[in-house]
């Protein structure tokens, strides 16, 4: 059996939001705010994968926080969008049902499985990941944005220094990790997380990390066949 490893530190015992880069201007953005969402969006639309996943009946965002990129990617307000989140949730923006992704008692149901920066805080990446895939119907598939361990920002160690975070996996392992449980890669993108003390310059530095495949965030798109 293949041996999984990954960048680790063991996490306080307390639970922080999700957060995502901007590289507009490198701030980080509350994983349950609006903004967030957005860029959520702005990744799918750019992959080419938002018309597909609004057409799709059941999906499941994992970690869902307040609902945020649930209630902004439901723009007919269909009742197929589900969130679940392990936190209770004050002032949910959607209905979110409070319960892990291993808790859920039936599986196969959604077409697509959603975790946004949530890979990195789990204790055990492969058996989350396998959850995902057995919550996804024939046909269906897996959307998964988390830090990139090969990043050039992970190889200076500032996000293994990150106090929140369990593990960090790099875009080739996190591949390896989906193919090897019978999924395949459909899309994948890297971007963000160069600092730099002027704005010109750090947009110039992400645009070439995301085009070499080093950038700070990794979106990973993937599906099985049906």
């Amino acid at each position: 059996m293949k041996r999984y490893w990954a960048l680790a530190q063991m996490p306080l015992p307390r639970n922080e939001d999700a957060v995502l880069y901007d590289e507009r201007d490198g701030r980080e953005c509350d994983g349950r705010e609006l903004v967030f969402a957005q860029h959520c969006l702005d990744a799918l639309r750019e992959l080419g994968e938002l018309s597909r996943i609004r057409s799709r009946k059941r999906v499941l965002d994992v970690g869902s926080g307040r609902g945020a990129l649930v209630a902004m990617l439901n723009k007919e307000g269909s009742s197929n969008y589900w969130c679940i989140d392990p936190q209770p949730i004050k002032k949910p923006l959607w209905p979110v049902m409070q319960c892990s992704l291993s808790g859920m008692r039936e599986g196969g149901l959604f077409d697509y499985v959603m975790a946004w920066h949530v890979l990195e805080h789990t204790m055990d990446p492969v058996k989350f990941i396998r959850d995902m895939i057995k919550a996804v119907a024939p046909g269906g598939r897996i959307i998964i944005a988390t830090p990139n361990a090969d990043s050039l920002m992970a190889r200076k160690n500032w996000r293994c220094k990150e106090i929140f975070h369990t593990y960090l996996v790099g875009q080739k392992l996190l591949s390896e990790i989906i193919e090897d449980n019978g999924f395949q890669i459909i899309k994948k993108m890297t971007w963000g997380g160069f600092p730099a003390p002027r704005k010109w310059w750090q947009n110039v530095a992400n645009k070439i990390l995301k085009w070499i495949g080093s950038g700070d965030v990794q979106l990973i798109i993937a599906g099985g066949k049906g």
